[in-house]
C-alpha cells in the first residue's frame, strides 16, 4: 500500500513540476537521482538515474554538463546529490536522446531538489 501510495505522489509531483515555467533554453528534463559527478577543469559533470516506479533499475543515465561559472548549480548538484534527494534537472539539448547507456541532456540551466516528507 505505502509503495503504491509513494508512486501516485510522485506522478502527482512530478506532474505539478513538469508544468512550471521552464528555462527559456531547456529541452532536456529529467527526474531523477544524482549518482555521480565528475569535477573538470570547466566545471562538473552530473549522471542522473531517471525515478520509475518499477524495483528496476534503468540501465542508463543522462548527463549534463554544468560550466564553473554556474557556482551555485553545482553546489546544488552536490548538495542533492550527497543527501541521496530527488531532483528535476533542466537541460538545454534540442531533445532527449532515447538510445546509449549514457545520454547528454545539455547544459544545465536549472536543478530543482524534490523534498519528500
Amino acid at each position: 500500500m505505502k509503495k503504491r501510495l509513494l508512486s501516485i505522489v510522485l506522478l502527482v509531483v512530478a506532474a505539478v513540476l513538469l508544468t512550471l515555467p521552464l528555462s527559456a533554453d531547456a529541452a532536456c528534463n529529467i527526474y531523477g537521482k544524482i549518482t555521480y559527478s565528475a569535477n573538470t577543469n570547466t566545471g562538473t559533470n552530473i549522471y542522473v538515474t531517471p525515478v520509475t516506479t518499477s524495483a528496476v533499475t534503468p540501465g542508463f543515465a543522462y548527463y549534463f554538463s554544468i560550466p564553473v561559472a554556474y557556482g551555485n548549480l553545482i553546489g546544488t548538484a552536490h548538495s542533492a546529490q550527497a543527501s541521496g534527494k530527488t531532483v528535476l534537472v533542466y537541460g538545454n539539448a534540442a531533445s532527449c536522446p532515447g538510445t546509449g547507456i549514457t545520454r547528454f541532456g545539455g547544459t544545465a540551466q536549472q536543478i530543482n531538489i524534490v523534498n519528500f516528507y
